[in-house]
């Protein structure tokens, strides 16, 4: 049912978790000693709507990443996969909720909802992106296999 998860997959999911926590404290910490206007963060918003593409793009992106690990070490193809990946989706889902919901026990953060939505945008963009680029290498590989 489960083979061996490529080790890098694991790695690749690990760093970028880790270097999404670095970025969510360096937000913390930015707007709770008033450095909140770096260059970088003064770029960064200058992009219309930067906010929200980098909400999408952030947390899409460890969603795509944990979806494709996933993929790795599932076998079968039945609905069970399909389980998995709504499972694990809902689960990265509810622990960004969780950040963005503590924003509102931090004194010099605010809560916004249309981060939460950018948040769950894409989330499920890039969980079915991942899930599809697997289904589509399945499919191909199998196509390629003398029958």
């Amino acid at each position: 049912m489960f083979r061996k998860v490529s080790n890098w997959g694991i790695a690749i999911l690990i760093v970028y978790s880790l270097l999404l926590l670095a970025v969510i404290a360096a937000a913390d910490f930015s707007f709770s000693t008033g450095l909140a206007e770096s260059k970088a963060s003064h770029w960064f918003h200058s992009i219309p709507a930067g906010d929200k593409l980098g909400h999408f793009l952030l947390f899409g992106g460890l969603s795509f990443i944990a979806n494709w690990v996933l993929a790795g070490c599932v076998r079968c193809r039945r609905v069970a996969d399909v389980r998995r990946h709504l499972l694990l989706t809902l689960v990265v889902w509810l622990l960004v909720i969780l950040e963005e919901c503590s924003q509102l026990y931090l004194p010099h953060r605010n809560f916004d909802r249309w981060d939460i939505v950018a948040d769950s945008a894409g989330i499920l963009f890039f969980a079915a992106l991942a899930v599809g680029l697997v289904e589509y290498r399945r499919r191909r590989a199998s196509d390629l296999l003398p029958q």
